[in-house]
């Protein structure tokens, strides 16, 4: 939708936010805040999401179910 705010709520995408927290939720202090945005989904070129070696979300598809 190229709109930050709605293309992280799609599912099949993943949000990562590097930076400073938004004032009263959360701790991190940062000269920055950044939101990043990737569409996992297998139509804009599939990916995958590892923690640990461990594949969490495949294609926009969460694997720990």
């Amino acid at each position: 939708m190229d709109e930050t705010l709605f293309d992280e709520k799609i599912l099949g995408t993943v949000h990562i936010t590097p930076g400073n927290s938004y004032e009263g939720h959360g701790f991190n202090k940062s000269a920055i805040h950044a939101d990043i945005v990737k569409d996992l989904r297998p139509e804009f070129g599939g990916g995958e999401i590892r923690v640990d070696g461990e594949v969490i979300q495949k294609n926009g598809q969460w694997t720990l179910f």
